[in-house]
């Protein structure tokens, strides 16, 4: 084995520990440490593309479209649509999660297109998954959930578990916004069995709070407890403010509904700070939506109003329908409660 490939291993296990700075810092090693043999260059090109999966769960948006690009480029140079298509996906992935979802879209159309021209079924499944969270985001379910299905049975054909266990994520979450929340039970409970299968922990960091956060949801505050409780574990030895501020956005609601109002403010606090600078702009309206929430619980209705509006407007800049109904729903509540 090849000092770069030592590396990127080194790089790739840290990715999957959830050492993204770590990762960060290899995958460029592995980046520049490149010859003119074509086969280095390939590699060179997948290390920048994992330089931008690094930069995005460390929420540093600049260098991560950056890499995108370079990855890209380098891609375009080597005439391989295979990288050229994975380029792509990644860089449609970094502007759904900055919240550029109009740009998103356009790069994953493209990317689709050139994966499905080089029979990639992989990555057409990767691009399905990314393409129906979206989706799921934006309040349009049924679209959402017919990418989900083709990703996880493009996966499953593949035996790629983790990837699976992603889309299964995933789908439970679009199955708790339309209200059937015993089969997203179902599928959280998949979706951590395989994630724990694959020791993939940062994945299963990822299943254990929107596991913990959906049972809040429906009122299984003993389940919910246990998942943040291990999810906030887990999260001690990882970097990445953007899944922090989701952590911080589980554990507020957490307090909220057990009425431990400082505590909860403390979260969503947290969550702000985790989440500002555009680092998670989901998370952030989230933050706004459950602070509104717990100010009507205590009877502060124009403090409620306020951030109610916050969390309108960035529902709203992000494409979020779903959650802006959400939100417009609770306004006209507030409305009819007020003087």
């Amino acid at each position: 084995m090849s000092t770069v490939d030592n590396v990127l291993d080194r790089a790739r296990d840290a990715a999957n520990a959830g050492r993204w700075v770590e990762a960060r810092r290899l995958f460029r090693q592995a980046a520049v440490e490149t010859t003119p043999l074509l086969r280095d260059r390939a590699r060179a090109t997948d290390a920048r593309r994992w330089c931008s999966i690094a930069a995005m769960r460390l929420g540093d948006w600049r260098a991560a479209s950056a890499d995108a690009l370079a990855s890209l480029r380098g891609a375009k140079r080597l005439a391989d649509i295979g990288r050229e298509a994975k380029s792509l996906n990644v860089a449609g992935a970094v502007e759904f999660e900055r919240g550029n979802w109009g740009l998103a879209l356009e790069l994953f159309a493209k990317a689709r297109l050139l994966a499905h021209s080089g029979g990639d079924r992989v990555l057409v499944a990767r691009i399905d998954n990314n393409e129906g969270a979206l989706w799921a985001a934006r309040g349009v379910p049924a679209r959402a959930r017919r990418l989900f299905a083709s990703a996880l049975a493009g996966f499953r054909a593949n035996r790629e578990e983790a990837c699976a266990a992603r889309v299964m994520n995933n789908l439970a979450l679009a199955m708790m916004e339309e209200g059937a929340s015993m089969d997203a039970r179902e599928w959280f409970d998949e979706a951590t069995k395989a994630s724990r299968r694959a020791g993939d922990a940062d994945l299963l960091l990822t299943v254990l709070i929107n596991t913990a956060r959906a049972a809040t949801d429906r009122g299984d505050l003993g389940r919910a407890r246990v998942c943040a409780a291990e999810a906030r574990v887990l999260a001690e030895g990882m970097e990445g403010e953007p899944v922090l501020a989701d952590l911080a956005c589980a554990l507020a609601a957490i307090a909220r509904v057990e009425r431990r109002w400082a505590q909860a403010e403390d979260w969503i606090r947290i969550a702000l700070e985790a989440a500002e600078g555009g680092r998670n702009p989901l998370a952030a309206a989230d933050a706004r939506e459950l602070r509104a929430r717990a100010r009507i619980d205590r009877g502060r209705l124009e403090e409620a109003a306020g951030e109610i509006e916050k969390a309108r407007t960035a529902y709203r800049a992000l494409g979020a329908d779903g959650a802006l109904a959400r939100v417009e729903r609770l306004a006209s509540e507030i409305a009819r409660e007020g003087p």
